[in-house]
């Protein structure tokens, strides 16, 4: 007879199993282009890192973790750029409320060439999200026309999570976000 723990053991393992995992790989070799901790500023007060050259402060945790001190905790959550725009504008993480989405560029700074699955900086964006299908959302829409929030072949460029290229995709689809402000920033009082 199986006891309620081993039950839990073998529950948790198997719906462990169930779900794809990814290690990240780096490879030096490959660029010398890297993302290093010497070039940017570690707040591990609030959660946040900001870049040395061009000042922005980016949250470390992907939308829907946590930032405990040290990593990041839970899982991030995926929104369709129209919610993440919203929730932009209602964030209030590390003890700032001037949050925005990155536009492609900017996302394009914090993509570490020597890494993948996900080719972030793991000591600067601890946990992040690693897909092969998903990535970060950038505010750059793919056409200069105006946005028709009703017209679902609107296209906005992304950053995939498993190898750091650009992509694109509809808006109504769902991708993860990694927020960011300005260096110089309003505090919550």
């Amino acid at each position: 007879m199986i006891n309620k723990l081993n039950y839990l053991v073998i529950l948790f393992a198997s719906l462990a199993l169930s779900f794809p995992v990814y290690s990240q790989i780096c490879e030096p070799a490959l660029t010398t282009e890297t993302l290093s901790e010497e070039n940017f500023i570690i707040d591990d007060a609030n959660g946040t890192i900001e870049d040395k050259i061009s000042q922005l402060k980016w949250a470390r945790c992907a939308f829907g973790q946590t930032w405990n001190g040290k990593t990041c905790e839970g899982f991030p959550q995926q929104l369709n750029w129209q919610e993440a725009l919203t929730t932009a504008d209602e964030l209030d993480y590390g003890l700032i409320n001037t949050w925005r989405i990155p536009d492609i560029k900017e996302l394009m700074s914090i993509i570490d060439f020597q890494c993948a699955i996900p080719p972030l900086n793991a000591s600067l964006f601890p946990q992040a999200p690693a897909s092969l299908d998903n990535g970060s959302w950038s505010s750059t829409p793919v056409q200069t026309d105006p946005i028709d929030p009703l017209n679902p072949e609107v296209k906005i460029w992304f950053i995939d999570l498993g190898e750091g290229k650009v992509k694109k995709r509809a808006w109504n689809q769902t991708n993860y976000i990694f927020f960011v402000t300005e260096g110089k920033i309003d505090y919550i009082p």
